[in-house]
């Protein structure tokens, strides 16, 4: 969606789907997404499950590169949730 940035932050847009499972992956040497932003995205994400009774249904994980994507994370939580 075009500037949605300009009325929401990230870390708001992904609560929308609370309380369902959600995993966020992160790399920490990702220069167009910092990880420290990314971690302050998830404290959103993670306050709000949590007040939705849903703390345990989202996870934040970090990758040792940069923007990618990182199965030997991810995979592992998506199957713990839809197994």
């Amino acid at each position: 969606m075009p500037r949605i940035a300009k009325y929401v932050d990230m870390g708001e847009l992904a609560c929308l789907i609370a309380p369902r499972p959600l995993v966020i992956l992160a790399g920490v040497k990702d220069h167009g997404f910092h990880i420290d932003g990314s971690r302050e995205v998830f404290e959103v994400v993670q306050k709000i499950y949590d007040k939705v009774g849903a703390g345990n249904k989202c996870r934040f994980c970090e990758g040792d590169g940069g923007h990618e994507y990182y199965p030997a994370l991810a995979w592992p939580l998506i199957h713990k949730y839809i197994d």
